[in-house]
């Protein structure tokens, strides 16, 4: 398997969606009072019936909505910075990281956001560092629990989002399963993944997710295959890369790296068959 510091590779980035959430609540807050207000001037000067009555109720319950709205903004902004410090703060301090994403997992496993997968990032994050520690069972227990969460759907969160999330998790957890020996569940994972991409025309999901980590999906779950001896599944999905790609970008190391690898596992399997056309082949790439 492709062996990485995956703390360089997690899925958060920079909060635009929280800000656009904290922004757009105050500017509704705003204007709904404005409104209101309006309303209120050019009220009747006579006794209220309770049509007006219920509708100034249903009013400043709105109001009171509203501003529950832009706490609810502040908390994720405010979380949201939490999480980030703690990734700048781990390759210095881990122990102070651990920390801080600790109390955060326990703030979002109280209350699990509908708006959008925080928890399953902060899961996500300490699965990494604790993979990257050596603590491997740890580490996959929550990468199970991320990869649930990303299943999910969230209010704001496209639907091709979603489903880029929950690629970049399926990858993670197949790596994961494949270093402690659970073969089957990996090839497994990795199927999922294989599936969401061929959902999507010319395996294009979003601005994250196209035919460049489609392969490396493909590539994981040829690893695997070669490892448990399935050497016809194996040949299957290493072929693909070539036919899906048959140059890889020389500026991707890791794309590279799988590519030749893809090629020595293909010439080995074809010379176990005694196919010395095919081995020879492979061998020349």
């Amino acid at each position: 398997s492709i062996k990485f510091s995956s703390t360089s590779i997690s899925p958060i980035f920079d909060p635009p969606l929280v800000r656009f959430f904290e922004k757009s609540s105050l500017n509704n807050e705003i204007s709904f009072l404005s409104a209101y207000d309006k309303l209120w001037k050019k009220r009747p000067k006579i006794k209220m019936t309770l049509v007006k009555k219920f509708i100034l109720v249903f009013f400043i319950g709105l109001i009171l909505s509203t501003f529950d709205t832009n706490s609810n903004a502040s908390i994720f902004k405010f979380k949201f910075e939490e999480l980030e410090k703690a990734q700048k703060l781990y390759p210095s301090d881990p122990k102070g990281a651990h920390e801080i994403l600790d109390k955060l997992i326990i703030h979002y496993e109280k209350k699990p956001p509908k708006d959008f997968p925080w928890l399953a990032y902060a899961y996500s994050d300490k699965a990494n560092w604790l993979r990257d520690e050596g603590k491997n069972e740890e580490s996959l227990e929550l990468r199970i629990k991320s990869c649930k969460l990303h299943q999910k759907k969230y209010r704001n969160q496209k639907v091709k989002d979603g489903d880029g999330n929950l690629l970049f998790c399926y990858y993670m957890l197949s790596l994961a399963y494949e270093e402690l020996n659970f073969f089957k569940e990996s090839i497994d994972t990795s199927t999922k993944a294989i599936k969401i991409f061929e959902k999507y025309e010319n395996f294009r999901v979003n601005e994250y997710n196209g035919l460049t980590e489609f392969n490396y999906q493909l590539f994981q779950r040829a690893i695997v295959y070669e490892k448990t001896f399935q050497y016809d599944n194996s040949i299957n999905d290493f072929e693909k890369l070539f036919e899906l790609k048959k140059n890889p970008n020389k500026d991707n190391q890791r794309e590279t790296d799988n590519y030749i690898r893809a090629a020595r596992s293909l010439s080995a399997i074809y010379g176990k068959k005694g196919d010395s056309k095919n081995e020879f082949k492979y061998k020349k790439i």
